[in-house]
């Protein structure tokens, strides 16, 4: 998928517990472990170019992400790995640093920014961005949403834990707005309002429905079993965050709306993500390099705690796609070669020559469709 430097960050999981993850998986399809690898040390490669970081410095960043991408890889072959995750138990620096801002933020702030209070009810703020939608394609959204809802496990809704209403949903309001990210740039997302288990407005759920969009990944891949599974590019992306994450969000999933497929999901409270741009000194960055490469062999080889709880009516990936064991795929494909696969993985001038490449022909139209 689109594994770069700068799609990591915080989720809180399914059991509270707040994560050091890969946060965006739009992009996810099925393809050679390698290319996330090459994806992730390339962008890392440019993120140091641009800090002024010499040849040397940037070469032991990323030889070192790769090194900790194959020990934990290694790691995972010999001990149980679906416990594993990146949290506040067993990180340092700016990854506990990240985790601890995402960790005293609240739902009332993220309310706020999004929410107004009139006369003791809480609605979403109107703006340039935020439009009301009509009565008829209001209609269709609440068929959208409710259609999304039944497909949500039951353990996922927490039936057993909520008495009121016995875990049923309000939806209070509802706004229209233009999509943000390169891929989704101009498309229309949906933002729901929600009481959910209190009548108390602090407990109000924020939910987005965002166009699913087609993973560039699909136009190099041609396998017809892989295509039968992903027909629904909303299920793809749904399937392919269950099977990358230990814990997948709980309002994580999909529905469609005029035949289009829509990926629905909470606007995270405890969400945080990696910024960069707080991250300058070389020290520092050689300190979250070696998260970057754990957490990329977590989504390789970790299967998802709840698996068994893929939407309803829906059939997780089959092993014929997915070994059942990735890490041991991984290290024997690798195995006696590790100098020889850091040293083709950290490969440094050759991506920025490439980028330059692609900026110059981007910048001249020269990329159909882009």
């Amino acid at each position: 998928g689109d594994l770069h430097a700068e799609n990591f960050g915080t989720y809180m999981d399914n059991h509270g517990i707040l994560n050091f993850d890969v946060n965006d998986f739009d992009e996810d399809y099925v393809g050679t472990f390698t290319w996330d690898v090459k994806r992730l040390l390339a962008s890392l490669n440019l993120v140091c170019h641009r800090k002024c970081f010499s040849d040397e410095e940037i070469k032991r960043i990323l030889i070192i992400c790769v090194e900790e991408y194959l020990k934990q890889i290694y790691e995972f072959c010999k001990h149980t790995k679906n416990e594993f995750a990146l949290t506040l138990r067993n990180t340092s620096g700016k990854i506990k640093e990240l985790l601890n801002k995402a960790r005293i933020k609240t739902n009332t702030e993220c309310l706020q920014s999004w929410t107004t209070v009139q006369d003791f009810e809480r609605k979403l703020t109107r703006s340039k961005k935020a439009q009301d939608v009509d009565e008829l394609l209001r209609a269709d959204l609440m068929h959208a949403f409710k259609k999304y809802y039944d497909t949500i496990p039951d353990i996922k809704k927490g039936l057993d834990k909520r008495s009121y209403g016995k875990g049923k949903y309000k939806i209070k309001d509802v706004v229209s707005s233009l999509a943000q990210g390169i891929g989704s740039a101009g498309k229309i997302t949906y933002t729901f309002l929600l009481e959910e288990h209190s009548e108390a407005l602090e407990s109000d759920v924020i939910l987005y429905m965002k166009p699913a969009q087609k993973s560039a990944i699909s136009y190099v891949v041609r396998n017809p079993s892989i295509d039968e599974y992903f027909k629904d590019d909303g299920l793809r992306i749904v399937l392919c965050s269950y099977a990358m994450q230990a814990s997948t969000p709980e309002w994580l999933d999909y529905t469609k709306l005029d035949g289009v497929s829509f990926v629905v999901d909470a606007d995270k409270s405890h969400s945080e993500d990696l910024d960069w741009s707080d991250i300058d000194n070389f020290q520092d960055v050689i300190e979250v390099a070696p998260y970057l490469g754990r957490a990329m062999a977590k989504i390789h080889c970790v299967a998802d705690s709840d698996c068994l709880n893929t939407p309803k009516g829906v059939e997780g990936l089959p092993f014929s796609i997915i070994p059942r064991n990735t890490e041991h795929t991984i290290r024997d494909a690798i195995y006696g070669h590790d100098h020889d696969f850091v040293r083709d993985m950290a490969y440094g001038e050759q991506v920025r020559r490439d980028h330059v490449l692609f900026f110059e022909a981007f910048r001249d139209n020269r990329i159909p469709g882009l």
